[in-house]
Formats: structure tokens, sequence, C-alpha cells
């Protein structure tokens, strides 16, 4: 498990990082999921789409329901307990935006008491065209053997 976290975070870094293209137009908003006087909620990013396209729509709800899981998660540690000081927030960054591919950083912090608080990531690339998520063999091509690097 955490090496599949590990390369999906790494195969965001790296086409955030080194990726060239070209700016995309869209424009990027949160969606606010949550209550915000339990101090239990959460925000996801959406892409507004003027073409209204199927892919953009299944994606904003893929990141919608990235934040909703936790949300959720985050609700049921709590619940028993009935703990009076609780905190989820949630973060995004859009670190690569182009008209074909889109990288989302969606960033979760959870406390619900103790000596600290927990933070999660869910990173990924997609394609635009379809939807995908991008792995390494996407990036690296069948000839690069990138798990050996890794």
């Amino acid at each position: 498990m955490i090496k599949k976290y590990m390369v999906t975070f790494l195969l965001g870094l790296f086409v955030s990082t080194f990726s060239v293209g070209a700016e995309a137009t869209w424009k990027i908003e949160a969606v606010r999921l949550g209550n915000s006087e339990d101090e239990i909620y959460g925000v996801a990013p959406q892409i507004e789409d003027k073409d209204k396209s199927e892919v953009i729509s299944n994606l904003n709800d893929t990141l919608q329901i990235n934040v909703v899981y936790r949300l959720e998660a985050a609700k049921r540690a709590v619940e028993p307990a009935k703990l009076e000081k609780t905190q989820f927030q949630t973060q995004y960054e859009i670190p690569y935006n182009t008209d074909r591919y889109i990288s989302v950083v969606q960033q979760y912090y959870v406390f619900t008491g103790g000596a600290h608080g927990n933070t999660t990531y869910d990173i990924g690339t997609y394609d635009l065209r379809d939807g995908s998520i991008l792995t390494l063999k996407d990036i690296f091509g069948p000839k690069v053997n990138y798990s050996k690097v890794l």
C-alpha cells in the first residue's frame, strides 16, 4: 500500500516538475463539503467546464469523492468517543495544468485528540482527453526500467 502511494506521489512530483506545456484555461474553484460548526469540513477542487464534458464531470466527481470519503472516516472516528477537540482540514494544489493534463494534490489533516494530527495525500495526474490517471509506464514508456531506479 505504501509503495503504491509513493509511486503515485513520485509520478505527480515528476509530472509537475519536469513537464512542459501550455497553461490551461480551466477555471478551478473549491466546493465546500461538511459542517464548519464542527470543524469537520473540507474543500475539493472542481474544474469549471464550459463544454460540460463527461470526462471533466467524472474527474470532478472523483476529486469530490476523495474528500467525502476522508470526511466520513473522520466523522466515524470522532463519533463514538464524543471528542471535543476535533479538526478535519483539506487543501489542494494544482501543480501542473495544461489543456491535456492536470495534476492534483489533495492534502487531508485530521486531529482527533492525542499527541498530534495525521496528514495524508491523494495525488494524481489525469489525462483530460479520457479521464485516465497517468502511470509511470505512461510517462517513461515500455523501454525504460523505471522500477529499478525507484
